[in-house]
């Protein structure tokens, strides 16, 4: 590939990485924000434990002003959109820009708290189960942790679709998309939540207790790795973020380019169905 070609496939890989992550990334740090008010309640959150969440908090408002304010890739200043996507939007700011998109993580964890709590619930158990102090706020400190996890599973897939879509090497989608990464904000959390004294309660699960947080897992993970909820919550955030486009006949032609990549990713979920129903 030219340089052309692929500064090219990067810009259009970039549309794709931040519909993902927008979803994804900002549900599990909705999960953690709602997480942390409820461990601020717990009587062993001061000092090191105190210490040790703050400094997740301060990792994720890292992470953001990287992706807003960076000198290197900067995926959120308006002026560097190509022309025809920059038109899009009115007078805003790169801040109200990333805003709306991050927006999106919000509608994810608000149409799939039942999950969240359902998993939530299911670390209750297997702690107060094994004796934990304060088996409630360890578990929500628990299920966050377990969705900054589906953040790193989410990155790593979309990665591999980016690298095998628009034939980018995968050295190249690594340094460009990198900064999507929330891995460094999920150690400070592992370390936080250390702090507390969770992980030797994790450790002495039951097989059977690890099958059915295992099963509250993966039921959230595909609800927050299924692009065709991830083009729907997008276009709810255009429709209740409109004033960040130009004009209203730009907001319908978001909203119609959305129902038709996602007519699509369905008409193309028929068609597999139809072929495993003739092979089998």
């Amino acid at each position: 590939m030219t340089q052309q070609e692929i500064n090219h496939a990067i810009a259009n890989a970039a549309g794709q990485m931040k519909l993902c992550c927008g979803v994804v990334n900002n549900a599990a740090w909705q999960v953690c924000l709602d997480a942390h008010d409820r461990i601020k309640q717990d009587k062993k959150y001061r000092n090191e434990v105190k210490r040790l969440f703050k400094k997740a908090l301060d990792e994720f408002h890292a992470y953001e002003n990287n992706l807003i304010y960076t000198r290197g890739v900067r995926f959120f200043h308006l002026d560097d959109l190509a022309e025809n996507s920059r038109k899009m939007y009115g007078d805003i700011t790169d801040q109200e820009y990333y805003d709306f998109w991050a927006s999106t993580g919000a509608t994810m964890y608000y149409n799939t708290r039942q999950h969240v709590t359902a998993l939530q619930h299911k670390y209750k158990r297997v702690f107060e189960a094994h004796d934990v102090s304060d088996a409630d706020i360890v578990a929500w400190a628990m299920t966050a942790l377990t969705c900054l996890k589906i953040t790193s599973v989410s990155f790593g897939m979309e990665k591999s679709v980016v690298h095998k879509t628009f034939k980018l090497d995968k050295r190249i989608v690594d340094r460009f998309f990198r900064p999507f990464s929330l891995e460094k904000v999920e150690k400070c959390w592992y370390n936080a939540l250390k702090a507390l004294n969770a992980q030797s309660a994790e450790e002495g699960m039951t097989e059977r207790e690890r099958k059915d947080i295992g099963f509250g897992i993966e039921v959230l993970r595909d609800e927050w790795m299924d692009t065709q909820k991830h083009l729907r919550i997008t276009g709810e955030a255009i429709e209740n973020y409109q004033e960040v486009f130009r004009t209203k006949g730009e907001v319908k032609k978001a909203l119609r380019e959305i129902a038709e990549m996602d007519n699509e990713i369905e008409e193309e979920n028929q068609n597999a169905l139809k072929r495993r129903i003739i092979n089998s």
